[in-house]
């Protein structure tokens, strides 16, 4: 048993240092993976590291393991014995270690075939953290703090790993590091969106998006183009910059993959309040098509201007609203929602350019709205303001 053990480590080392020395990146991103559907080492690693005397993965691997690798190998695979303990927050401390390590060797590496490498080990990184906030969150001991501390430390780890690959000047485009940022940005993004913390992602996009050097969103992977995109387009409905959200959430949309249902139908339900807001209703079959029914009853009472419909609507749905993160910017479309009432009394009132406040005043007691000529008032002037 003792030998079975000695020889595996032996073969997973052996794996390590000739990746290594063939500068592939791959080879070695799938042997540090903590998956065992990427990486057919980890099980068997797993035991060897457990039956141990020592259970230490630094006394199994240290001495066969002279490389420059060692440090994030041995901290992966501590992290792979404590995932298999369920000590998850053992394993989110030991796994972003090993991404430190991998980062330093990013900004050794002269080109950038440690890339694929350091995706692998931010992914395994932002996975344990998310388990980790799942698994509190669930058991409601914990509170919310703590609960997310794992997702800020990994923030913190992966603005440094965006720093590496981001700033990296190479004559080759090729070979530049430049090419791993934008995997590393959308994991950012998804913990900007998980902690709260929107306000850090304003550093990642000056850097993409204004940063000199740094290649075109067609240069990356179309997946990678439409996370973006989409991450982009919802930290702009935050930002109140309904113009920039509405771009890249429509090209979000045009280079998503027609056949990804479930990608397409969060990147629809982000793009329906910013669409509203500029007074573009979608079709029926919309709804239908991408299984949004709780939006239609909305939609409905938002073109016909009924205000007492669309706050109904709105508060029906509350929960599935508040669950999809579209709640608050569906609220702030209640303005515009008075804005075709209004227009469709001016309307029908035929009184040409210049309509008496009682007939917005009567529009809004047809809808069951209570409302004096102050209240039409304001209303008018902050119509008036938005333009």
């Amino acid at each position: 048993r003792c030998s079975r053990r000695m020889a595996l480590a032996s073969r997973f080392c052996g794996a390590i240092k000739s990746a290594e020395r063939a500068n592939d990146g791959i080879s070695l991103a799938r042997a540090l993976s903590l998956e065992e559907r990427r990486n057919r080492f980890v099980g068997p690693l797993v035991e060897a590291v457990v039956s141990s005397p020592s259970g230490d993965a630094r006394k199994v691997l240290g001495s066969r393991l002279r490389s420059s690798w060692a440090d994030a190998v041995v901290f992966a695979v501590s992290a792979m014995v404590a995932e298999r303990d369920d000590r998850l927050l053992d394993a989110c401390s030991a796994q972003f270690e090993a991404v430190k390590a991998v980062v330093a060797l990013t900004r050794e590496a002269e080109t950038n075939w440690t890339i694929p490498a350091l995706h692998g080990v931010a992914r395994d990184a932002y996975r344990l953290a998310r388990a980790y906030h799942r698994s509190q969150s669930a058991g409601c001991s914990a509170s919310r703090a703590d609960a997310i501390q794992p997702l800020t430390d990994l923030q913190v780890v992966l603005r440094n790993a965006f720093g590496a690959v981001a700033h990296h000047r190479s004559a080759d485009p090729e070979t530049s590091k430049r090419q791993g940022a934008l995997y590393i940005a959308i994991l950012l993004f998804r913990i900007c969106f998980r902690v709260g913390n929107l306000n850090s992602g304003a550093v990642v996009v000056r850097t993409i998006e204004g940063g000199r050097g740094f290649p075109d969103l067609s240069q990356f992977p179309k997946a990678q183009q439409v996370t973006y995109c989409f991450f982009r387009g919802r930290l702009a409905v935050f930002n109140q910059d309904m113009q920039t959200a509405r771009m890249f959430l429509v090209d979000a949309l045009r280079l998503c993959y027609r056949g990804a249902l479930r990608c397409r139908q969060s990147i629809v339900e982000a793009l329906l309040p910013v669409q509203l807001y500029f007074g573009l209703v979608p079709r029926r079959q919309l709804f239908e098509r991408y299984d949004l029914r709780p939006y239609e009853s909305l939609v409905t009472a938002f073109r016909n201007g009924d205000v007492r419909g669309f706050e109904s609507a709105l508060d029906a749905n509350r929960v599935f609203f508040m669950r999809r993160g579209v709640y608050l910017q569906l609220e702030t479309l209640q303005l515009h929602v008075y804005q075709s009432l209004f227009r469709r009394a001016a309307r029908l009132s035929d009184c040409g350019t210049r309509v008496p406040l009682d007939v917005f005043c009567r529009a809004m007691e047809c809808v069951g709205v209570d409302g004096d000529d102050d209240h039409v008032e304001c209303i008018l002037a902050n119509l008036a303001y938005r333009g």
